[in-house]
């Protein structure tokens, strides 16, 4: 078991591995292009004039942005009466985030933070439910702020960046619909998953009687996770509430890195405007199929500031606030996973002296 486990994470971290490179050199690559397209004597002019008090700003919004995720983590569990510090949630969320940065689609780093919040003592049922309700707060933050673009008259309506946002808002009320679905008719997705996995065609490859035990198991724990969905829901709407403003000042903290950044470029203008479309892009960066979202992070924020700031502030722009929001932070994460993944095997090596 142990050799298995071991293989297991080596092979994660390895995986891990070629992601990061993957998505440094679609980055460079991505970079690189736009400075080619964009540079003028006035760039090298902008990188020597930074104000690099307002770069160290940027990361510690990012950091800020971690710690407010994580501690909705934390207000969860506390509803779920399950003990679990604000520290201990910012490590789950960073270490976590590792996986996020370094694999496709960022929403694969959700199994992850279940499994780091069971090494702090919650059942996986529990965690899958914060976990959950977790990403589902952290996507009405964007159905939250659409008033505002009317409040302050965002001339966004009648741009490409348009389709992207009422996208956006589609597959919010989708997921939400989906979430809510769940927990008021369990039934229903223990019934399609069971269908699903006990399909003819897995059958083909698959042991038929693994089959019959992953879906039972899968049943179980649906129906834990949807008993834990419940209890959060009506033992504590005051705590989902502040577990919706903790997401909504960690949205704002990291969307504000790029208005930020550009302040620190000496440029001041159409910063609400630009802040509005960074939002948009940071909500399509978490579906992305490049790890990181490298390539699309890059010729996003080129696409959604080129007609608001001038040309030669664009490559400092992308370079500066890729650095702060993914390669600074991508250390960060990686120490918290490494962390996160011993304090696992130790668990594992101390339940199996006690057995």
């Amino acid at each position: 078991m142990k050799k298995d486990n071991n293989h297991k994470t080596f092979a994660l971290t390895r995986r891990s591995g070629i992601n990061l490179l993957i998505a440094f050199l679609v980055s460079v690559v991505a970079i690189v292009v736009i400075v080619l397209f964009t540079i003028s004597d006035k760039t090298l002019i902008a990188i020597q004039q930074v104000k690099v008090i307002y770069l160290i700003i940027a990361f510690l919004l990012t950091i800020l942005s971690y710690f407010l995720s994580g501690l909705t983590f934390s207000i969860l569990a506390s509803a779920l009466h399950k003990r679990l510090s604000v520290w201990q949630s910012f490590e789950v969320f960073s270490g976590a985030n590792f996986i996020g940065l370094t694999a496709p689609f960022h929403i694969a780093n959700m199994p992850v933070q279940a499994l780091f919040l069971n090494n702090f003592g919650i059942s996986y049922a529990d965690a899958t439910a914060i976990v959950t309700t977790h990403a589902v707060l952290s996507a009405w933050f964007f159905a939250v702020v659409t008033p505002f673009i009317f409040i302050f008259n965002i001339p966004l309506f009648g741009t490409p960046l348009s389709v992207a946002f009422f996208t956006a808002l589609i597959v919010i009320i989708v997921s939400t619909a989906l979430f809510i679905l769940f927990i008021l008719r369990p039934n229903f997705f223990e019934k399609a998953v069971t269908v699903i996995i006990n399909s003819r065609l897995l059958k083909r490859f698959i042991n038929p009687k693994e089959l019959q035990r992953f879906s039972a198991d899968t049943v179980e724990y649906m129906k834990n996770s949807n008993l834990s969905l419940k209890k959060l829901f009506k033992a504590s709407p005051f705590s989902l509430l502040l577990a919706f403003l903790s997401q909504i000042l960690a949205w704002i903290a990291i969307i504000a890195t790029a208005p930020i950044i550009l302040i620190g470029l000496n440029w001041f203008d159409s910063l609400l405007e630009i802040f509005f479309r960074v939002m948009i892009l940071n909500f399509f960066l978490s579906f992305s199929p490049i790890p990181g979202g490298s390539g699309i992070a890059e010729v996003g924020i080129f696409a959604a500031t080129l007609d608001l700031i001038p040309t030669f502030l664009i490559g400092p722009l992308v370079l500066l606030w890729r650095f702060t929001t993914f390669y600074l932070i991508y250390g960060v994460s990686a120490f918290f996973f490494v962390w996160l993944i011993n304090m696992r095997a130790k668990m594992k090596k101390k339940k199996k002296i006690k057995s």
